[in-house]
Formats: C-alpha cells, sequence, structure tokens
C-alpha cells in the first residue's frame, strides 16, 4: 500500500526530526500533523466553506478550468490563488488556510510563520487567508540562506550528489553551545556564513568562548574572594565608589538588560540578546583587565565584587534563555 509506506516513512522522519531538535535543546509545545489535525478533523473543508462564504464579501470563490479560485487580489495579492486543484485535491494554500482556521479553534488569535528565502510569493496570499480565518495578528518571518565556510571557502553541497551536512553533525563538530550560539547571533532574516574552524576555536575570537569566559571569570573572583552572595546581601555597600569609567561602562551595561530582553521578545529575535551578551562580556573583561578587586581597600573591594555578582546574574539569565551552558572553569 503506497499509502501505508508513505505514512510510515513521514512517522521516522518526524522521529528523526525530534530527536535532532532535542539534542539542539529546542522544545516544541506541540507537533502540529496536516493529516491527523488538519485534515481528518475537517478544517480544510470548514476553511473552503468560509471562503465560498465570501469572508465578508460576495463572489469570493469562482470556477476557472475546473478549478475553484480565490480572489486574493481582491486582498492585494498579484494574481488569483487555486484552492482545490482539476483533480480535486486541495493546494498547500488551502491546507494552510485550515491550519489558521486550526489554531484560531485552540483559542489563539495571533500567528508567526516561518519560510524559506524562496516564498516571498507566498506572502500576500497566506496573509489574506490569515485575515479571513480570523487571525488577528499575524507575521511572517522569511528566513535566508546558510554558507557553511572552513579555511575560508564555502564548503560546497549537494541534495543531487547526496553531499551535504546535517544539523546533527554540526553539533557533533563544534559543539552544541557552539551551534546554537553561532545561529543566535545572525537574525532569521538575514545571509549567514559559520565558520567551522572558529566555531572550534578555543580562544577569545569564538565568540561564543568569549562570553563564557567571561561568565568563568566572574565565578572565578567571586571564588577567591570568598565573599559570598549572601554576605553581599546583608551588608551595607557603598556603590558611589564606584565612578571610573570602566565601572560606569559596566554598570550602563548591566541596566539595559531589561529592555533588551523586552526588545527581543517584541520582534521575536534572539539574536538581540546573543548581541547583548557579546556586548556585556566585551565590558566586563575591559573591567577585569583595568581594575583591582580582591586586593583594593575593602569598601571599594565589596563594592566591585557586588557589581561582579550582578554580571554574573545577567550572563546566567542570558545563558538560560539562549539555551548555552554556563561553565565553571575554561
Amino acid at each position: 500500500n503506497p499509502l501505508k509506506l508513505g505514512q510510515l516513512a513521514a512517522a521516522d522522519f518526524l522521529k528523526e526530526i525530534k530527536s535532532v531538535v532535542k539534542k539542539a535543546k529546542i522544545n516544541f509545545d506541540r507537533w502540529t500533523s496536516e493529516n491527523r489535525h488538519i485534515h481528518k478533523k475537517n478544517f480544510v473543508k470548514k476553511a473552503l466553506a468560509i471562503f465560498s462564504a465570501g469572508g465578508g464579501k460576495k463572489k469570493l470563490v469562482y470556477e476557472k478550468d475546473g478549478a475553484l479560485w480565490l480572489k486574493t487580489t481582491d486582498f492585494g495579492d498579484e494574481k488569483d490563488r487555486v484552492l482545490v486543484t482539476q483533480d480535486g485535491f486541495p493546494t498547500y494554500f488551502l491546507a494552510d488556510a485550515g491550519h489558521f482556521l486550526e489554531t484560531k479553534s485552540r483559542g489563539f488569535n495571533s500567528k508567526i510563520m516561518i519560510l524559506g528565502p524562496d516564498h516571498h510569493g507566498y506572502v500576500g496570499r497566506a496573509a489574506t487567508a490569515a485575515k479571513i480565518m480570523g487571525i488577528e495578528n499575524f507575521e511572517i518571518i522569511i528566513t535566508q540562506a546558510m554558507r557553511l565556510m572552513s579555511k575560508g571557502e564555502e564548503m560546497k553541497m549537494s541534495k543531487r550528489s547526496g553531499e551535504f551536512i546535517t544539523f546533527e553533525e554540526l553539533i557533533k563538530e563544534v559543539g552544541l553551545d557552539a551551534a546554537r550560539f553561532f545561529f543566535l547571533t545572525h537574525s532569521a532574516d538575514t545571509h549567514m556564513d559559520f565558520d567551522l574552524d572558529l566555531a572550534k576555536e578555543r580562544s577569545m575570537k569564538n565568540p561564543v568562548y568569549y562570553v563564557q569566559y567571561a561568565a568563568v571569570r566572574c565565578q572565578s573572583i567571586l571564588g577567591k574572594s570568598k565573599v559570598y552572595s549572601n554576605v553581599l546581601k546583608n551588608i551595607r555597600i557603598n556603590f558611589k565608589l564606584l565612578n571610573t569609567p570602566e565601572d560606569m561602562n559596566l554598570m550602563r551595561t548591566l541596566a539595559r538588560f531589561p529592555e533588551i530582553l523586552e526588545e527581543a521578545a517584541k520582534k521575536y529575535n534572539p539574536q538581540i540578546l546573543a548581541r547583548f551578551a557579546l556586548e556585556l562580556a566585551r565590558e566586563f573583561h575591559n573591567f577585569y583587565e583595568k581594575k583591582r578587586i580582591i586586593n583594593e581597600e575593602k569598601n571599594l573591594m565589596l563594592a566591585r565584587l557586588a557589581l561582579i555578582q550582578a554580571t554574573l546574574i545577567i550572563f546566567r539569565n542570558l545563558f538560560t534563555i539562549l539555551g548555552i551552558n554556563i561553565l565553571r572553569r575554561m
């Protein structure tokens, strides 16, 4: 039975995908099956009925050349789109409309659709379908291509010849922290060159190493001082002593974290947090290299230890959100 074989192949493929995303520390609250959740529950037929009813307008759906079409041009699309083919099969466009309706049925009024770089032409019709299905807030993110680089040259990959590198292989090659951080420092809508050699390098040139090393330095200083966080909480600290450019720049950077977090959430863009982690690491490394801490006068030492403790807290929050490990030593 070809259909049964196809279903088994799809199930094995999904199982493999779930295994990879688990290794990559990517969590999904729900997996939606187009067949089980959309088609079998008649959301495609319901979407077609809503289109046929007009979505507030008359004669949105019409027949031409044996197929059913939707007047997406009424909503600014460049041309009308097919809903049902001549053979009577629903198009991907109609299935997506059913998906939007299924999303709406679960109480959600917002939808973010992620598409590949060759799907710009799909934006208009998808927005039309979402609007008619009652999705109030709809946004599309167009991802861009990534190139794997090694020794300054692109690593050529070809589906036809079977030469390609999987994301699972990439994780094994460079480590999960480097793989995640390199992707997170680039916005989804920008092209990316993934430098394999840099990702494997254990030096300050490697951005994930640079950020993690800053957090390790924070822990090292606090450990050597033997002045623990519960002590810093219960003593009076004179923060006015933190008046050098390095002190002030680090404090200003820490103070921006709430607004950075809010901006990243509003724009659905973790790149903002990854870039901020690099900025914070740069300010801390500069502070560390130019200022004495443990051997300073006691009140100034306590003030700087409190500043380092605050920096470590922000690093821990950033790493937790970004899915990066905070290491004790490097």
